[in-house]
């Protein structure tokens, strides 16, 4: 199974975050933490939903989770419903293609629980000025406030992940 392609004009690159101040990699640490968390709710749910044999979609995913009290904006709950949908249909993908070559169904669905999880922050939730590029974190809790590199300062940016 192939990569899905696009055309796009826009270019990605990560960047090392050595040299934080170790506040700031907690609150990265603590992010992705609360990140896993999130993503193991999720597929915990899915799975009971599987077993009932009444599969949820990444909307109902989504509804289910809205407001569901994470340290995370909401965005970035929608980007783990979504990314989890993307895996499960990834899954019943090669579910199928393995059965119609007649052999043995080797792919999972997700099912383990993971400490970690990227944290993805979508365009609403990024603000850059001042030299730094501040990551809502929803309302009442602190956002993520990191230096923008000088190579980038004049670089629009419209999402980011962690």
């Amino acid at each position: 199974m192939g990569y899905k392609t696009s055309l796009t004009n826009h270019v990605v690159r990560l960047i090392h975050l050595k040299g934080l101040p170790a506040v700031k990699a907690q609150q990265c640490q603590a992010l992705r933490r609360e990140a896993g968390r999130c993503w193991s709710d999720l597929v915990a749910l899915h799975r009971e939903s599987r077993a009932r044999k009444d599969w949820l979609s990444a909307g109902e995913l989504q509804k289910q989770f809205a407001g569901a009290g994470y340290a995370l904006h909401s965005q970035t709950v929608q980007a783990l419903a979504q990314k989890l949908d993307a895996n499960l249909q990834t899954a019943r993908q090669l579910r199928q293609q393995e059965t119609a070559g007649g052999g043995d169904i080797r792919t999972e669905y997700p099912w383990c629980p993971k400490a970690y999880q990227t944290v993805v922050w979508k365009e609403s939730a990024i603000h850059i000025g001042d030299g730094a590029i501040r990551r809502s974190n929803g309302q009442g809790r602190e956002p993520l406030v990191l230096p923008r590199p000088a190579e980038y300062q004049t670089v629009a940016v419209c999402r980011a992940a962690l």
